[in-house]
């Protein structure tokens, strides 16, 4: 039986190595066949799915993004906003290198950098999401995840060790992009999983609007409401969804008639 993976702190989920902010504090272990396990394994599966894009891309132009989830247990993953799809070979060595961090068993860490110094390292990984969030939060310390010498915000608790994701995850090629799958709730197998037809449209279709209104992020949210644009940007996202409303009614008039 695995022991704890991370432990719920005066009702937080918390990481097995952050700071208790507490002098007294009702705690409890989590273990990974709970829903808050499974959550924790999944953010713990991402963080090392970037981890390992990071090494097996390195020197490319490459960034993936977390689309959404499956229809089962897994999230779609896209190359540099689906603008190219990855092939069989890349997504193979991708799973050889998660395999490898896995199976050395590093410890995952909470650190905290400076400002400048968060915005250069996510800037020089071509993490713009990651760095337009930092730039418009503008924080004296930035948290982050730490492994290795890779870093990620810090978002919610991890695992304390790559070692306790073996065997927890599998990736596989699918249009547009590749599907990082997870053990069920039930504590099935990993297994290989297709891409939902339906999600990925209408995910497709949300990343047009994104790139039409110049907004794909919550940094780029930010940016236009600290330039003075917010009302402008609410506008334009109410004639969009306005125009889509119309063409919605349209095709179920066609159906009906």
């Amino acid at each position: 039986m695995t022991g704890a993976i991370a432990a719920k702190v005066n009702g937080l989920i918390m990481g097995l190595v952050d700071d208790v902010p507490a002098h007294t504090a009702s705690v409890s272990p989590i273990l990974p066949d709970t829903p808050e396990g499974q959550s924790v394994l999944k953010r713990s599966i991402v963080f090392l799915l970037k981890m390992a894009a990071e090494k097996t891309f390195k020197g490319d132009e490459v960034y993936l993004t977390i689309e959404h989830g499956t229809s089962s247990t897994g999230y779609m993953c896209v190359m540099n906003n689906s603008e190219r799809q990855p092939t069989q070979w890349e997504v193979s060595s991708l799973k050889d290198t998660m395999k490898k961090i896995a199976e050395a068993d590093m410890p995952i860490a909470v650190v905290h950098l400076g400002y400048e110094e968060a915005v250069e390292y996510f800037q020089d990984r071509q993490q713009k999401y990651s760095e337009s969030l930092v730039e418009t939060c503008s924080k004296f310390s930035v948290k982050c995840s730490e492994c290795n010498g890779h870093l990620q915000l810090y978002r919610r608790a991890l695992v304390p060790k790559t070692g306790l994701l073996k065997d927890k995850f599998d990736l596989s090629v699918a249009e547009p992009g590749m599907i990082i799958s997870f053990p069920s709730s039930s504590g099935g197998p990993v297994g290989n999983q297709g891409s939902d037809p339906v999600l990925t449209r209408v995910y497709r279709e949300y990343n047009s609007w994104g790139k039409m209104l110049e907004c794909s992020s919550v940094g780029d949210v930010n940016r236009k409401i600290l330039s003075g644009q917010g009302n402008e940007f609410i506008a334009l996202c109410e004639a969009v969804h306005a125009e889509r409303m119309v063409q919605v009614s349209n095709m179920i008039q066609k159906r009906v008639s």
